[in-house]
């Protein structure tokens, strides 16, 4: 007796089983029927209802509306970028009394002699 698959049913022939074709056909009928379902507001398909809900919701042009007033998406996406890509080093840490200190340098355009043009100070206890 074959085992089947979870989700769609497909046959999966034990290993002491021969391959047979016609098994190998009705599975692959499955698979073509199952994966063009779409999804409804009211039936699961490729994602779930809900999702498919939340994301019909969601207005035209709504990201271009995160922008704000006189930028453009591209603006937004550069500034994101330009912030992830900051090359911070932890330059120097030292700690005294209570109190650590991390000197941060930056090797972007505005700190063109590596100096460092950061402190955190943390600090520690009451």
């Amino acid at each position: 007796m074959p085992d089947y698959t979870t989700n769609i049913n497909l046959e999966k022939p034990l290993a002491n089983e021969y391959f047979n074709i016609d098994i190998q056909n009705r599975n692959m009928d499955i698979i073509d029927t199952e994966i063009v379902k779409k999804a409804s507001s009211t039936q699961d398909g490729r994602m779930s209802k809900e999702d498919k809900e939340k994301l019909d919701g969601i207005q035209e042009g709504a990201i271009d509306s995160l922008a704000g007033e006189g930028r453009t998406t591209e603006t937004v996406k550069k500034n994101a970028d330009d912030i992830s890509n900051l090359d911070l080093k932890m330059f120097e840490l030292t700690s005294q009394g209570g109190i650590a200190k991390v000197k941060i340098q930056s090797t972007e355009i505005n700190n063109e002699d590596g100096e460092p043009n950061g402190t955190l100070v943390i600090y520690i206890g009451e």
